[in-house]
């Protein structure tokens, strides 16, 4: 139900205005139930992207039942962690071999 809220304003020739603001808590709420509901959208849309970036990582699925398939978020996460953790030792390595050959 929207809630009513009036106020009332005097003007230096003594007029008298009465403004009533109608705010609706409902809309408010459906506004806030919508945009939530895309944040989670968003989210669930990037932890895909990130499955399928990683090697060896599947993507999560929805609507199983029962046993899982697919890889949960904390998998994912955990296996970016290891993957990006790889790519830096493995950098670190190819400079060494870098400048090893630059010395030469």
């Amino acid at each position: 139900m929207p809630s009513t809220t009036s106020y009332s304003t005097t003007t230096p020739n003594s007029t008298t205005t009465t403004t009533t603001l109608t705010t609706t808590t409902t809309t408010k709420k459906q506004a806030h139930v919508l945009s939530e509901r895309q944040r989670r959208a968003r989210v669930k849309d990037l932890f895909k992207e990130l499955s399928l970036l990683v090697p060896n990582l599947l993507p999560p699925m929805e609507g199983c039942s029962g046993g899982v398939i697919g890889s949960s978020r904390i998998q994912i996460l955990d296996g970016v962690s290891e993957y990006i953790t790889g790519l830096k030792d493995r950098i670190r390595v190819l400079k060494e071999v870098g400048d090893d050959c630059v010395q030469k």
